[in-house]
């Protein structure tokens, strides 16, 4: 669900009540110590104007979409301390990107939610030679230190073998290429079966993050909610299956006020050794602590 940062009109009036609590200032900022697990191991901000980078200062790992960013800004993020991530949308295209045009006849389907992004053949050369020689090149000459790989999704909604190898080729070429670490967002479906073959091993997957493992949010109203116990659980075991390979794991939780979530969520990750980000929004462009 992650996306890049800037997304169509339609969307941004769909949160706009979610997003007036982030107008004015860093919310994290604001936070006492005893709110969130010391100091900020982990944001994602993939949805911030660059104009509002003082927002990112003070967290040892940042995930943007540098496809907006220079590398004046990521070097200042570098003299901030903190290790730059940035999004690689690998499985879906979205229409507000300036390739869409060249690659929308590789579209799979609507993906649902977000009726103006396709779910997009992965399996398809082309596609992943642009992913890998000319996207993340020219993020790699910005000078980022890894990339956070959004919707290897498309294989639970096209469990195709193609599918599969064409997620393994593109994690395997970005990895040779570029030798810089990956952290696979949402994909269970897609990393269980990797790590069941034990395919990552010519990768440089380093970490997973999921979304929602304890929170949902509603995205036609943008009001925040909690998970259902089943999926709760079922998130859970997977995190501690990643963990069990060696893999950093971190969730990103959706939040506002319920203290009683919020606690649990901190708990379980200071149990578990999991970095947590907890977000003020669905744009993702300030954080909620």
């Amino acid at each position: 669900m992650i996306k890049g940062v800037f997304r169509e009109v339609f969307c941004i009036l769909s949160f706009i009540a979610v997003l007036f609590s982030c107008i004015g200032g860093n919310p994290a900022s604001e936070t006492p110590d005893e709110a969130r697990p010391g100091t900020f191991p982990f944001g994602i901000f993939t949805g911030l104007d660059p104009e509002h980078l003082e927002r990112l200062e003070g967290y040892d790992i940042v995930v943007i979409d540098a496809q907006y960013y220079n590398s004046a800004d990521i070097a200042l993020l570098h003299e901030w301390g903190s290790r730059v991530y940035t999004y690689l949308n690998i499985g879906s295209l979205e229409e507000f990107r300036p390739y869409y045009t060249d690659f929308e006849s590789l579209a799979l389907g609507v993906y649902e939610g977000w009726e103006n992004e396709r779910w997009i053949d992965i399996a398809a050369p082309a596609w992943r030679q642009y992913l890998v020689q000319v996207l993340a090149g020219d993020l790699v000459q910005k000078g980022v230190d890894g990339f956070f790989i959004d919707n290897a999704d498309v294989y639970y909604h096209y469990p195709q073998g193609a599918i599969y190898e064409g997620i393994l080729d593109t994690l395997e070429r970005l990895g040779k290429d570029y030798g810089l670490p990956l952290i696979i967002n949402g994909g269970d479906i897609f990393m269980k079966e990797a790590l069941d073959r034990k395919a990552l091993k010519a990768t440089t997957v380093k970490g997973v993050n999921q979304e929602n493992v304890f929170t949902l949010p509603d995205l036609r109203t943008g009001v925040f909610g909690r998970q259902n116990a089943e999926v709760s659980r079922y998130y859970q075991s997977y995190l501690s299956l990643c963990k069990a390979a060696g893999l950093d794991v971190s969730i990103t939780e959706y939040l506002k006020g319920d203290a009683d979530l919020r606690k649990q969520i901190l708990d379980y990750c200071a149990y578990n050794g999991f970095s947590v980000f907890i977000a003020g929004s669905l744009a993702l462009d300030c954080a909620g602590w």
